[in-house]
């Protein structure tokens, strides 16, 4: 009872951030369980300090109740379901079943929003993340509210029902047969929070660090609000926010309810009860309250970008004016910009892995041009799709201008922020912005903050080990050597292995080394040629595959040179009809630790090299051949190389079965056997004369 007549004595209006704090903290621990401890460390200081202990365990116990609900509602595999259809794209389409809500994988599909259809449902299973920084398509999906991942097979049409999102869905079938491509995607990045621009135009916006403006999002929203309330009091006479608001609404909900325009409309509601009640919400109350009411909707929601890039740059707006104190416009506008570019830093920097000087010189500037008239424009569009003769040169002018201040940007690669990376980073860039907003300290703890980056752009110079990573790249092959203090690195082989090289922030690749042309091996090569700077691409000599990338071809004959590292060629040493048998075969040592690569080579090869290099062969890594494969890694072939370690680079569930149970066994009796089906990328590290694995999961 006493507890009721506090809450009810004091609204807490001033202290909705406690709750936050505290809400957040549980929701990040789940995932890390290290902040477990930082959430225990809190309540007690609540406890101790704050004296609302028990408000903050409340609010904290709903949200566990939240998640534990979940579980109430499932689906079970092979079964018959019926499914109402809520989102359609060209990959599938969004549904409920049982009120949980899916997503169905099926690309040939001609549903529309509203239909109603039977199936047979089978969950996907969806692979786990292979490093640190690698896309987590399960968690993306929970954070866009998606429980499931499905086929739908033995599908039958039931009936077409009304849905919200049939609005949207006809509005831009209607818009993209009236307009040319460029101004239909900038129409439904911006009005409809679809984003279809091309990729290369998103990742010029996130490296100039302005991409957060093209997504629907609280500034549309404000904008809008702003509009349509000057518009009514001209018709009117009078300011009504009633009638703007509702109009509002009815835009949000029919476009989907992305985050930050959900959130800019909470920002709305919450505002009016200011003027309606004798509780006074600050902003950082609504901003507050705004984030816990979509966290309850759905608390996997913390790990969607739109959602952290939203408040993270909602939060620093509503302190704004305590940090920068200028008469001048151009220089408020600078301020401004780069204390938003750097709060969204670690988030922007897992897309783009580059810092450009262009985005610090010229980004703010950008902002304006975007802010005023790219917005507006996009808005225009909407009701006078007629003049697309015109928008259409306007939306071509302004993607030219960013591919090409793309293409000319001068910066650093950066490699992705892990979680503690992060943490430590957002830690001095808060204590940063208590300085400037004390006024004292900021050059000191601005020096702080701008070296802790330039050791993590720096990072490889300083890094004393050397390592060798097998890339999990599904049924394929890749590898990246990087020597120790950044002396050099080379590749071998190149199947979807772009992501990764780019994530860790390297620049230049000293050797990219293609054992052969099989597709799994060479797929991503012609991108990574194109985006580092690659000195040297090597390719067998008995494989007419690679003309178009002007190689340097090697047979047993050659070996080449790694800053201090001699990689020995050991074959192909003939020609074979198999292309898998004409595989580079390499062999090399760090530290006295031996490696030896083989690509795809068959036993025919193997027989080859042992009759020429006998026991040279032994070494203590293994990078088996052919994803472990019946064809290769024959007894004799294991027993002379004697790995301590063997690397198996394969797919799950691929349709090859690899790796065979025979050779797992066979290599099984010498060495300790990693398959990155299982281990995720497995990293050899090598530090003077030791050596371990790191294996990701």
């Amino acid at each position: 009872m006493q507890l009721w007549k506090k809450l009810k004595n004091k609204p807490f209006c001033n202290d909705t951030h406690f709750f936050l704090i505290g809400v957040l903290l549980l929701l990040i621990s789940f995932r890390f369980k290290i902040v477990f401890i930082f959430l225990a460390f809190y309540l007690l200081f609540i406890y101790k300090k704050i004296k609302m202990l028990y408000p903050v365990v409340i609010v904290i116990s709903i949200f566990i109740v939240r998640i534990l609900l979940d579980n109430l509602f499932t689906i079970d595999d092979l079964k018959d379901y019926q499914i109402r259809i809520t989102e359609t794209d060209d990959n599938g389409y969004d549904a409920y079943i049982n009120f949980c809500k899916v997503r169905v994988s099926d690309y040939e599909h001609s549903y529309k929003p509203g239909d109603i259809i039977c199936a047979n449902i089978k969950i996907i299973d969806i692979d786990e993340k292979s490093y640190a920084s690698d896309f987590d398509y399960e968690l993306y999906l929970k954070s866009e509210g998606i429980k499931y991942y499905v086929e739908a097979n033995e599908q039958e049409y039931i009936k077409s029902s009304f849905s919200i999102g049939l609005i949207k869905y006809n509005l831009l079938a209607f818009y993209k047969s009236k307009l040319s491509n460029d101004t239909f995607d900038y129409l439904s990045t911006i009005v409809f929070g679809q984003n279809n621009l091309d990729s290369s135009l998103k990742d010029g916006y996130s490296i100039l660090g302005i991409s957060h403006i093209l997504a629907i999002s609280g500034l549309h929203i404000m904008l809008l609000f702003k509009l349509l309330a000057f518009l009514i009091f001209k018709l009117i006479g009078s300011y009504k926010e009633t009638i703007p608001i509702l109009i509002i609404t009815i835009y949000v909900i029919a476009i989907g309810c992305p985050i930050s325009a959900f959130r800019a409309l909470l920002f709305l509601y919450i505002g009016q009860l200011n003027k309606k009640g004798s509780i006074q919400y600050t902003k950082l109350d609504i901003l507050s309250i705004a984030c816990m009411l979509m966290l309850l909707i759905n608390p996997y929601s913390i790990y969607n970008r739109g959602f952290m890039l939203s408040y993270l740059v909602s939060f620093l707006i509503i302190f704004m004016n305590d940090f920068i104190k200028t008469k001048s416009k151009l220089v408020e506008n600078y301020l401004s910009h780069y204390l938003i570019y750097f709060i969204t830093l670690p988030i922007v920097i897992s897309i783009t892995n580059y810092i450009s000087f262009f985005s610090l010189l010229l980004a703010p500037v950008l902002t304006i041009v975007v802010t005023y008239i790219v917005l507006p424009i996009s808005y225009l569009v909407l009701v006078l799709p007629f003049l697309d003769f015109i928008f259409k040169h306007i939306f071509g002018f302004i993607n030219s201008f960013v591919l090409g201040l793309n293409s000319a940007s001068i910066g650093v690669p950066i490699m992705s922020f892990n979680f503690y990376t992060a943490i430590i980073y957002y830690i001095l860039y808060l204590i940063l912005l208590v300085m400037i907003a004390k006024r004292k300290g900021i050059i000191r703890y601005g020096v702080v903050f701008i070296l802790y980056i330039l050791v993590l752009i720096n990072f490889r110079l300083i890094n004393p080990i050397a390592k060798i990573t097998f890339i999990d790249v599904g049924q394929g092959d890749s590898a990246i050597i990087e020597l120790s203090n950044n002396r050099g690195i080379m590749v071998v082989d190149a199947f979807n292995s772009f992501d990764y090289l780019k994530s860790i922030g390297i620049s230049k690749i000293d050797y990219l080394v293609l054992t052969h042309s099989d597709t799994d091996h060479i797929k991503d090569a012609i991108e990574i040629i194109d985006y580092f700077k690659v000195e040297k691409i090597i390719c067998p000599k008995y494989d007419d595959g690679f003309k178009e990338y002007n190689p340097i071809y090697v047979d047993y004959n050659n070996s080449f040179i790694l800053d201090d590292v001699k990689i020995d060629v050991l074959g192909p040493i003939k020609e074979y009809k198999d292309k898998n048998s004409n595989s580079i075969v390499l062999r090399f040592s760090i530290n006295d630790y031996s490696f030896l690569f083989t690509g795809d080579m068959t036993i025919e090869e193997e027989m080859d090299l042992i009759d020429r290099y006998g026991y040279i062969l032994d070494s203590d890594v293994l990078k088996v051949g052919h994803h472990g494969s019946i064809s290769s890694s024959s007894k004799e072939f294991i027993e002379i190389v004697s790995p301590d370690y063997s690397i198996i680079s394969a797919g799950r569930d691929n349709i090859y079965g690899h790796p065979d149970k025979e050779v797992y066994e066979r290599l099984s009796s010498v060495s300790l056997v990693l398959q990155t089906i299982n281990s995720g990328n497995i990293s050899i590290c090598i530090y003077k004369n030791k050596m371990w694995i790191d294996t990701y999961r």
